[in-house]
């Protein structure tokens, strides 16, 4: 018999995009699970997808207790909830491919944890930007290779992985998920394919004019969280690691926005595409 997997999806003010992330898990060739729909602005979404004619038992609908708690409070929610062996987030306006939970899961066997490559999609024309990755990672991921991709990833989780929930961060809880597991697994298994759309919008949190403010905030309160109670993780060696990444990224954002005050118009991904690989090397020490 097939495992279930529950699909964990935060839900707010989705009208406009939730449709798509429920129509993705239909298609999938693994028919065995369940999706945990957690409603974060009072709005019954399983009624209004079957306005849309959009109807299946395997979808499951909760309400947070705070409209606009955010989606870890939520995730938190839906993982006390959840039914499932394996764990697999999908936020509402992204999708999968229809054969990504088959796939993963014969990979996540090995460990309990598998990820595949993300396709970065313009939602606003559904071009392609770029990859998570652009390089082969040679069938697996290690802590290493975060310090390579600034896209967030998806993974499917083996439940015996999961011994803490998603952290009330402003930013990089689901980071702090993945490499929680990854510490408890030694390494995933990886699809190099993507198999699984990561959309991104001109009105998120990336674009907004206080963006690099915002990220250097929650940076340094992660750093702080690491420091005073270690954010769950078990051995100091990979404390240091977490510390050292978050660090980096921390450092990256930093030149980013004195770049742009400087007058650079181009995105964060293509800062970092432009950046020589010894500067980047740099900013890692």
């Amino acid at each position: 018999m097939a495992e279930l997997v529950s699909v964990i999806t935060p839900v707010y003010q989705g009208q406009g995009h939730v449709r798509r992330a429920v129509d993705s898990l239909l298609r999938q060739t693994h028919q065995e699970w369940e999706c945990l729909l957690v409603s974060d602005d009072g709005t019954d979404y399983l009624g209004w997808l079957r306005q849309q004619g959009v109807s299946d038992p395997r979808l499951r609908q909760l309400f947070s207790t705070r409209t606009g708690s955010g989606p870890n409070l939520t995730r938190n929610l839906a993982l006390r909830a959840a039914h499932g062996q394996w764990i697999a987030p999908l936020d509402a306006d992204d999708c999968y491919d229809p054969q990504r939970l088959e796939r993963l899961l014969a990979l996540a066997g090995e460990t309990g944890l598998a990820a595949d490559n993300a396709r970065v999609v313009d939602d606003s024309n559904d071009l392609v930007l770029h990859l998570a990755f652009s390089h082969d990672r040679q069938g697996r991921l290690e802590l290493d290779d975060f310090f390579h991709t600034h896209v967030p990833l998806l993974f499917v989780f083996h439940r015996q992985l999961i011994q803490r929930g998603w952290d009330d961060l402003p930013r990089g809880a689901d980071t702090l998920f993945n490499l929680r597991a990854l510490e408890q697994a030694g390494y995933a298994r990886y699809c190099t394919e993507p198999l699984h759309d990561y959309r991104v919008h001109r009105a998120s949190l990336c674009h907004s004019a206080d963006a690099g403010e915002r990220f250097a905030e929650a940076y340094a309160l992660t750093l702080q969280r690491l420091q005073e109670d270690g954010l769950g993780f078990g051995s100091p060696q990979m404390r240091q690691q977490v510390m050292a990444l978050i660090h980096f990224k921390q450092q990256l954002n930093q030149l980013f926005s004195q770049r742009c005050a400087q007058g650079y118009a181009g995105t964060f991904q293509n800062f970092v595409d432009d950046l020589p690989p010894a500067e980047l090397q740099q900013l890692r020490q």
